[in-house]
């Protein structure tokens, strides 16, 4: 059985929105990972129409737009789970530089000295009275994401950015927050 270019396409097009998510979701900004999604609407429902106007056969034709239905409820189903995973993963490859931030800051307080904290590409970086070291991802006024440092393992119960709703253990020290 030979795949044809059309049904490369549309399955494609079904994968994309997982894809965008696992990827894309912390290293794009809002309205481009909206743009992101716009797309994978765009991709599938274009990939459908193309199968529609082009296949033969009406057993194709019902089976890659169940496929499509299957593969969106699925999506809808579990996007949390998926933007969860797409945490741990954005986690995993800025961990280094994080550490790195934190053993500066750490070193400065030991010696008791003022330095500028450095701020990385991807997170703005400042610290809170009880010592969480808070990278701010994404967000606006009081409305934010991010990942912070705790030593004491301890929900500081704001940040910056407001008040902290969402305090997700990462790891040891390491924890995922939302704030309103």
């Amino acid at each position: 059985m030979r795949i044809t270019k059309t049904e490369l396409f549309t399955i494609f097009s079904i994968f994309s929105p997982y894809i965008f998510i696992l990827f894309f979701f912390r290293l794009a900004g809002i309205f481009g990972f909206l743009g992101l999604l716009g797309l994978s609407i765009f991709l599938i429902l274009s990939s459908l129409l193309i199968l529609v106007l082009t296949e033969n056969t009406k057993f194709k034709k019902v089976f890659y737009f169940i496929l499509t239905v299957i593969s969106i409820v699925f999506f809808l189903s579990y996007r949390n789970g998926l933007i969860d995973k797409s945490d741990k993963m954005f986690f995993a490859i800025h961990k280094s530089q994080m550490l790195e931030i934190v053993s500066k800051i750490e070193k400065a307080r030991l010696k008791d000295a003022k330095f500028k904290i450095p701020q990385p590409n991807f997170a703005t970086v400042d610290t809170l009275e009880q010592g969480e070291v808070i990278f701010t991802l994404d967000g606006m006024l009081d409305n934010c994401v991010g990942i912070a440092y705790s030593k004491e393992n301890q929900n500081p119960g704001y940040t910056n950015c407001g008040r902290i709703i969402e305090w997700k253990k990462l790891e040891e020290h390491w924890y995922l927050w939302y704030t309103v």
